[in-house]
């Protein structure tokens, strides 16, 4: 998975992005719904950088295979999410904020 728009943008913002891919992931989804799950992770990230960090930020997305999964992840050097905020992580549309 790779997305062209987020590599300006990350480009335009100083953001470090790379996309890691480990041998091969197939899953039986629709393209368009996993890509929107990404993307979003991704936006969140580059705007928790706008609001809090300053100097080398970086976003890491990384797709491995396993036994019966495939794993997506997003990782980045952000704030993270505030403690209280844990719990409605997966509310749908519930926009948190960076610590």
């Amino acid at each position: 998975v790779c997305f062209p728009v987020t590599i300006t943008q990350a480009k335009k913002m100083s953001i470090q992005l790379d996309y890691e891919n480990q041998g091969q992931c197939v899953v039986r989804v629709k393209a368009t719904e996993i890509q929107q799950v990404l993307l979003n992770l991704i936006y969140n990230a580059f705007e928790a950088f706008q609001e809090t960090v300053k100097g080398q930020s970086w976003v890491t997305v990384s797709c491995t295979s396993e036994p019966g999964w495939v794993v997506c992840k997003v990782e980045d050097n952000g704030p993270g999410i505030a403690g209280m905020d844990h719990a409605d992580v997966f509310k749908f549309l519930k926009k948190l904020n960076a610590i």
